[in-house]
């Protein structure tokens, strides 16, 4: 059910936005990682993802992203982030340095449970060149602050550090609440 929720609220995201003019839609490659994961040593999660963007004015954009990350943590787990954004073009031709603010929800399926689910908001700049014929590519890097909405332990016949009766208690690690931070390279077309 969480899970048909993440999902209209993404779709509530990126429908509206492809009826809008101009929409330009693409994929973008990157790296995210939680402050605590840094602290702790841990590797960056990459991420891939798509985009759709269209204006609401000349100089104000909606963007609505979908994203998987990727970890190396072992836990069997996939993750995915919906997530919508105001984007303020500060150039409308060539070398375009934009601001966004972002709002989204990351949900952790696991292997063997029903998984965690996160609430984010973020802030970033970046830089897109356009060029002739509708081609986009372009980079951004955001700072952000992710909050769980539901704390879950998952029951597994191995691992774990509770024993509860021949069954462990897994809490699963995969993502982090606190600040995080990403960067991202975006190729797209604009229509």
């Amino acid at each position: 059910m969480k899970r048909v929720a993440a999902a209209s609220l993404v779709l509530a995201c990126l429908v509206p936005t492809a009826a809008l003019a101009g929409p330009t839609v693409g994929l973008t490659l990157g790296k995210s990682e939680a402050k605590q994961d840094a602290q702790n040593g841990a590797n960056a999660s990459s991420t891939f993802g798509l985009f759709v963007r269209g204006h609401l004015t000349r100089s104000l954009q909606i963007q609505g992203e979908l994203n998987k990350l990727q970890t190396d943590d072992g836990t069997g787990s996939t993750i995915r982030t919906g997530n919508g954004a105001l984007v303020l073009e500060l150039a409308h031709t060539g070398l375009v340095p934009y601001a966004l603010v972002g709002l989204g929800v990351d949900v952790v399926s696991q292997a063997y449970g029903s998984g965690q689910n996160f609430f984010h908001e973020e802030l970033g700049v970046g830089v897109e060149y356009r060029f002739h014929g509708g081609i986009t590519v372009g980079t951004d890097v955001r700072m952000g602050n992710r909050n769980q909405t539901n704390t879950q332990t998952y029951y597994t016949d191995g691992g774990g550090v509770v024993p509860v009766g021949g069954v462990k208690l897994y809490t699963p690690s995969s993502l982090s609440e606190g600040e995080y931070r990403s960067m991202r390279f975006t190729v797209g077309i604009k229509f």
